[in-house]
């Protein structure tokens, strides 16, 4: 299921596929490969120093239209140099200013992985639970690593 799943990120990746169009199949994509309750694209606006949500699947309206200030006391990149899966949101203290937000959405846990564009950290896509999961297997987590890669390359393309 992985090699498959990776197949068809890939042959996306070499689609010509492009814009809003690339955003929404690539959170389809992930919600499946991840069986997750819930993705979003997020993407760094630079100029801002912001967050915000750019294609979403299972999320509200409300979730959605957030924008998170990009923290100035540590650098995202350090922070996301590869994916990580974040067993109780509750207990990372990175995101301690949105727990009323993932309490609001039912969000118990999530995996996060970085989008690089140009070697720089420029989006993430986060896949959402609402219920606990211990972990993520090994296999699993390698996995989210390609499927970061790839769609990183999809959306410098």
């Amino acid at each position: 299921a992985i090699a498959d799943g990776l197949r068809n990120l890939a042959a996306l990746a070499g689609s010509g596929v492009a814009g809003r169009e690339l955003r929404e199949q690539l959170v389809a994509q992930a919600s499946r490969f991840f069986a997750a309750d819930a993705v979003a694209l997020w993407r760094l606006e630079t100029r801002d120093r912001v967050w915000r949500i750019a294609t979403a699947s299972g999320l509200s309206t409300d979730y959605s239209s957030v924008a998170i200030a990009a923290p100035d006391h540590y650098n995202t990149g350090d922070v996301l140099a590869a994916p990580l899966f974040i067993a109780d949101v509750h207990a990372w203290p990175l995101v301690d200013e949105r727990q009323a937000l993932y309490d609001s959405e039912g969000i118990a846990t999530f995996l996060v992985m970085p989008l690089k564009i140009m070697g720089d950290t420029a989006g993430t896509i986060c896949c959402y639970y609402r219920t606990h999961r211990s972990g993520l297997p090994p296999a699993e987590l390698a996995a989210a690593g390609a499927f970061s890669e790839i769609s990183s390359i999809a959306l410098s393309s």
